[in-house]
């Protein structure tokens, strides 16, 4: 399936493999698992519309995390031998994490998690992204990127229909077809997941090789910030081509990214069953 890629760009494309993974599960069976926990009459639990709310913002909070972080990381990672650091370390606590909120036994817990969880995730993509020019040529660049992006899509489904089974099977169609616990359900679900995040990963992290870097210098981390508002500051005087693209995809992915991850909890408040 990947004949026209060399081992290294398999490597790259894999690695889309096993993070959409989460991201399946995170737009679809990780708001109904929160909703279990949090909705409820007993103490301690809200109601659906509260539920909603606090996903909302816990996501608000991930968003703007990464926004300060994105830019510092990438920087960071550019200098000689860092970036597989980087993202070795990310993608562990990410796939750590993931595993860890399966096992989570109260709301304020499993959104606290997941919340960690999902901006080491989101790091991880920023070193990942970052990585292709080091792993293919420039004319390959699309080809190789439209690889990851479609067996990304693949892939994911794999694990996610172990965890929608599991979840099937700890009562989330009917309570005639519970086998086990919601809570082993769970840990089904998201121990398959990170096991298949961490295992596709596996290959980019032995094949990588960072070619283009630069060289770590005295007062680093003011010199990123300087980079980072000089970059600013010619997108804003001098480049409006791409200050309108940079809104304009803004306000797109936003809108995206509600969608995704708020749609299981609009659905469940409009009283849509949760399998269906």
């Amino acid at each position: 399936m990947f004949k026209n890629l060399t081992k290294t760009e398999r490597a790259w494309v894999l690695y889309d493999v096993g993070n959409s993974a989460f991201t399946m599960l995170a737009c679809s069976l990780i708001p109904i698992f929160f909703k279990e926990l949090a909705i409820g009459d007993a103490p301690g639990q809200i109601d659906g519309d509260t539920a909603t709310a606090y996903y909302s913002i816990a996501i608000s909070i991930v968003t703007v995390v990464v926004a300060l972080i994105g830019p510092v990381c990438g920087a960071l990672a550019d200098h000689k031998d860092k970036k597989k650091i980087f993202f070795t370390t990310a993608v562990a606590l990410g796939v750590i994490g993931c595993i860890i909120n399966g096992f989570a036994t109260n709301w304020v817990l499993f959104i606290v998690i997941y919340v960690l969880t999902k901006i080491a995730y989101s790091a991880s993509l920023t070193f990942y992204d970052s990585m292709l020019n080091d792993v293919t040529t420039e004319e390959r660049m699309d080809e190789v990127s439209s690889y990851g992006y479609a067996w990304g899509y693949i892939g994911s489904c794999i694990p996610f229909l172990v965890a929608m089974v599991a979840y099937i099977l700890s009562g989330g169609l009917s309570e005639s077809l519970m086998w086990f616990p919601p809570i082993v359900g769970r840990i089904i679900g998201y121990g398959v997941t990170g096991v298949w995040w961490l295992l596709v990963t596996v290959p980019l992290i032995k094949e990588y090789k960072q070619l283009n870097y630069v060289e770590a210098e005295k007062g680093e981390i003011g010199k990123v910030f300087a980079k980072i508002f000089n970059t600013l500051k010619k997108i804003f005087t001098g480049n409006k081509k791409v200050l309108f693209f940079l809104i304009a995809f803004f306000l797109y992915i936003d809108g995206v990214g509600t969608i995704i991850d708020n749609c299981i909890n609009i659905g469940t408040d409009l009283g849509l069953p949760t399998v269906g």
